[in-house]
């Protein structure tokens, strides 16, 4: 890694189905850099426990391949659907166990915060977010909202090192 790179940040936005994920490195001169994002897809055919594991095992080469040195994921909140919830928080907890077996820090978020640390309104919407994405890392091409999402959450957890290690 350059010196001037302050670190390689991985976001996570967990999912059962879709779990965005995005890297970026923060670089020295307050400026951010894309390196990589995608989803992990897992199939609602594939038995549950094959799910996650699919969701571990790819956030694994992800972790290996990008080599972050900082992680945050998105807060899961609990909905109408206590199943629901449940699955998601398991989902969750996949990645959460990938990125503690390569023993990096890891930090969560509540949606909320992320929103206003990308936009500055914790109401923003989807298309508020992409463009802010966009402005911080003109190079990305985002596919989906999910990937989006794990951007944004590496972004803000960026952002909120900065400002700490300045305090």
């Amino acid at each position: 890694m350059s010196k001037n790179i302050i670190g390689r940040f991985l976001g996570i936005d967990p999912g059962l189905n879709f779990t965005g994920w995005g890297v970026i490195d923060y670089i020295n001169s307050d400026k951010f850099n894309y390196i990589a994002s995608g989803i992990i897809k897992t199939s609602i055919k594939m038995d549950y426990h094959f799910r996650l594991n699919h969701i571990f095992t790819e956030a694994l080469k992800i972790i290996e391949s990008n080599k972050p040195t900082y992680a945050a994921i998105e807060d899961t909140y609990v909905n109408v659907n206590n199943k629901s919830s449940i699955m998601l928080a398991q989902a969750k907890a996949a990645s959460i166990i990938a990125i503690s077996q390569n023993n990096l820090p890891i930090t969560e978020y509540a949606a909320k915060k992320i929103k206003k640390t990308i936009s500055g309104s914790g109401n923003a919407d989807k298309s508020q977010i992409i463009k802010m994405i966009s402005y911080w890392l003109p190079n990305v091409k985002i596919k989906s909202s999910d990937e989006a999402d794990a951007l944004a959450i590496a972004l803000c957890h960026a952002n909120h090192y900065k400002h700490n290690k300045n305090l």
